[in-house]
């Protein structure tokens, strides 16, 4: 399971992470990059800062992340935006009530593209 895939799974049962829980907690260290990607990838990541203790007593602002819940119906519709990597292609739909983007591919040779190959990632 990549590092994404685990902060991802995290955030989604309503979790919040800062940057030492990804250390202790999922082993990740760079969780700023992590948070980039899965911003890239289209999920709204939320950013807050928050007051804490470091061990010495001392007060402190971390970042503490969460991922923001859509409660929207969603409708997407195709953004004309296509990758291409290798054998694998995808497009990128985007909702046109909340403008949420979801990329849809699959990996199959270019010659057998048909509906029935589409798979949500």
């Amino acid at each position: 399971m990549s590092q994404k895939t685990r902060v991802l799974e995290w955030l989604q049962e309503g979790k919040t992470l800062t940057r030492l829980q990804a250390l202790t907690e999922l082993g990740i260290f760079e969780l700023s990059a992590r948070m980039v990607e899965l911003q890239r990838d289209g999920h709204k990541i939320k950013s807050e800062s928050i007051t804490v203790q470091n061990r010495w007593g001392e007060k402190c602002r971390v970042a503490q992340y969460s991922l923001e819940m859509n409660k929207c119906k969603h409708e997407f519709k195709n953004s004309n935006e296509t990758v291409i990597s290798g054998t694998n292609i995808g497009v990128w739909f985007v909702c046109e009530k909340c403008g949420e983007r979801k990329l849809f591919a699959f990996d199959v040779p270019y010659q057998h593209i048909g509906a029935q190959y589409w798979m949500e990632v």
